[in-house]
């Protein structure tokens, strides 16, 4: 069955282009699957054309946003094909900032920065061009796309895939930062298998509260929800799983005020009850925080089609966004999983995607040769100016 959606948004030429786009079979429609009749039917112009790209530097066939798992995938895939360039934003990776990961298929017990570090030596040796700056502005309402760095330089992407991931919410409370990855966590998924016969705690009282606890009950000695209300805002059938797990336990009416160590790792937590207006510390060795995460979207919010919680919205099992040649790979488009070697297949996808966009465009090696030439001519004649 054919479903077919407009996604409009400031292009007029590229807005009506879309409307011609859609699902078949559960796979995304690109231009080379249009039919004649449909082409003729039509009286957009093509905003894709190919002998329209100004033959200049700056213009690359495959621009990536973010350098975490997503990305970096992204850019590995890509880079084997057309030349690549990723930008890695301020915003670092989650991986980095998490102790050993023990999930990661092929390499169990790895030190998460590490595993970002071999990931970024990976892609650059496959070819793909790693900046160390931070994305100003992105114009996605004409081809090829606009991407402007905070130092002013300017690139034009002919494919673009967003993966800049998500950060969970914080309390905002002392402690809570200095202990991250120190028994502060957002990932029961990730970090359960540290807490083995241990006494943790989760904060938070919706659907993903009831998750991470009864992750962490696996292993964990006793497991306490603390909760800031009265009663739990998670679904009844959540809530009923609860009863199978005796080591699980919810405190109501209280909020986090503090997160304790000994400089090293999580010791306890200061909390506040709101019925009593008491405030007690309670001896504890991990605190997991479930109180939702934000995707990091601000570059792009107002121009991709996006859910309710600002998560990029993909097309027909693909990667593909709301726009044409444009995608999204990692915690950026996924609301659900939010695993790192998730997003490691998902950037992958999207590469792949992005790679038979451009060649349904008529992108092919020869083109991508072109273009390389005319930049290093560019930048070599930028250097030697500099050096003057």
């Amino acid at each position: 069955m054919m479903i077919k959606k407009n996604y409009c948004y400031a292009s007029l030429a590229l807005c009506a282009f879309t409307t011609i786009l859609g699902c078949d079979d559960g796979h995304f429609i690109l231009p080379r699957d249009l039919t004649k009749k449909t082409r003729k039917t039509t009286k957009a112009k093509n905003p894709f054309d190919l002998k329209k790209v100004p033959l200049k530097a700056g213009v690359v066939p495959i621009v990536v946003l973010g350098a975490g798992p997503g990305g970096l995938s992204a850019g590995l895939y890509a880079a084997a094909q057309f030349d690549t360039v990723i930008i890695a934003g301020e915003e670092p990776s989650l991986l980095t900032e998490t102790s050993y990961v023990e999930n990661w298929l092929g390499a169990p017990h790895q030190l998460g920065a590490d595993l970002i570090q071999k990931s970024r030596e990976q892609a650059e040796s496959a070819g793909a061009r790693i900046i160390d700056s931070t994305v100003k502005k992105v114009d996605l309402s004409k081809w090829p796309f606009t991407i402007t760095l905070d130092d002013g330089k300017v690139m034009h992407a002919l494919a673009l895939i967003v993966a800049t991931g998500a950060r969970p919410r914080m309390l905002g409370v002392p402690g809570e930062k200095e202990y991250w990855a120190k028994g502060v966590s957002a990932c029961a998924r990730c970090d359960s298998l540290f807490y083995k016969n241990k006494n943790v705690m989760v904060v938070g009282g919706g659907d993903g509260a009831i998750e991470q606890a009864v992750e962490l009950a696996r292993y964990a000695k006793e497991v306490t929800i603390v909760h800031r209300r009265s009663q739990l805002r998670a679904a009844g059938s959540m809530q009923t799983r609860l009863k199978s797990y005796p080591q699980i336990h919810i405190m109501y009416d209280v909020d986090v005020k503090e997160v304790i160590g000994d400089k090293k790792k999580v010791t306890g937590i200061k909390l506040f009850n709101n019925q009593t207006k008491k405030q007690e510390i309670v001896p504890i060795d991990g605190v997991f925080l479930a109180i939702g995460h934000r995707p990091n979207t601000d570059l792009v919010k107002d121009v991709l089609e996006a859910d309710s919680l600002g998560y990029i919205i993909l097309q027909c099992s693909t990667q593909q966004t709301s726009i044409p040649g444009v995608f999204a790979a990692g915690d950026v488009a996924d609301p659900h999983y939010r695993q790192a070697i998730v997003a490691a297949g998902d950037g992958a996808k999207a590469a792949i995607d992005a790679i038979e966009f451009l060649e349904t465009l008529g992108f092919t090696l020869a083109e991508a040769n072109k273009l390389r030439t005319v930049s290093n001519v560019e930048q070599k004649e930028e250097k030697q100016t500099f050096e003057k």
